[in-house]
């Protein structure tokens, strides 16, 4: 990443669709309340944005409005953030992702609106994913650094419980666990395989690839078929099987151009699919 900037815009945009899920209320160990008195029933979403050291929540069925602003020690970047319904979390990553010591990560519990525990890692974070379970984090030590570890970390007590190492490359940077919670895709800016890993035994099991000048922000669809990344300098995206590993198809485009002196390094920073149909944006 260039600036914390394009950083803010995928955080936004990854933590609606895990938070969305936060806010039903219904039978089951939790009952969920909006984030505004007096508890309101059926289904509602609710946008979190995350600048350094607040929380925004806006009320998408309202207009976006504002709901509340929460204020929390986030400082110096925040790098990824991610809820998980059933336990009714959210973790947030920030600090650096390159060089120098170090990152840290925080536990908010969303139910009753208090910090559960921050802790300072001993490498640099950046964009992690959760178990659906909710009971580990598979945490990149940052896409600025020359390593090539993925932290195993426990939700917990958030300390450290393993590892994955990719095979090759550095700058460990976006990180996805689908809904099964069986494998973890990892994407990595300075290496040109999306690399898969068993979630349980953290071994690699699969390269994707290879892509167009590494690998950046990247999602999977739902049956673990089909990977859609993004890549530095390239305005568009590419498609591969997740089940024979290959490039299907790169998607450019067309009429539109990087302009000269365009500050980020990846102009298409960002991809997602909608749930109920065959849509990317």
């Amino acid at each position: 990443m260039n600036s914390n900037t394009e950083k803010f815009f995928v955080i936004l945009l990854a933590i609606f669709l895990a938070v969305s899920l936060l806010t039903m209320v219904g039978p089951g160990p939790f009952k969920f309340a909006t984030p505004s008195a007096p508890a309101i029933t059926g289904v509602r979403h609710y946008l979190y944005v995350f600048p350094d050291n607040n929380i925004y929540v806006y009320d998408m069925d309202n207009d976006h409005e504002l709901v509340k602003r929460i204020s929390v020690s986030t400082s110096s970047g925040v790098r990824g953030a991610v809820a998980n319904a059933p336990t009714g979390m959210l973790y947030i990553s920030y600090g650096t992702d390159g060089p120098g010591c170090c990152g840290n990560l925080l536990k908010y519990d969303l139910v009753h609106d208090t910090v559960v525990w921050q802790k300072a890692s001993t490498t640099a974070i950046d964009s992690f994913a959760i178990s659906p379970d909710g009971t580990k984090i598979y945490m990149p030590t940052g896409e600025l650094t020359s390593g090539n570890v993925w932290n195993v970390i426990d939700t917990n007590t958030g300390n450290v419980i393993g590892s994955i190492r990719n095979p090759g490359g550095n700058g460990p940077h976006n990180t996805v666990v689908t809904p099964r919670g069986t494998l973890v895709y990892m994407g990595i800016r300075y290496y040109n395989f999306l690399e898969v890993a068993d979630a349980a035994t953290y071994a690699i099991v699969k390269s994707i690839g290879p892509l167009k000048n590494g690998v950046r922000p990247f999602t999977v669809n739902s049956a673990e078929t089909l990977a859609f990344t993004t890549a530095d300098g390239f305005l568009g995206f590419q498609v591969s099987s997740l089940i024979t590993g290959q490039v299907l198809y790169t998607v450019p485009v067309n009429g539109f151009s990087i302009p000269s002196g365009f500050p980020a390094t990846t102009p298409s920073h960002g991809i997602s699919l909608s749930r109920t149909t065959r849509k990317f944006i």
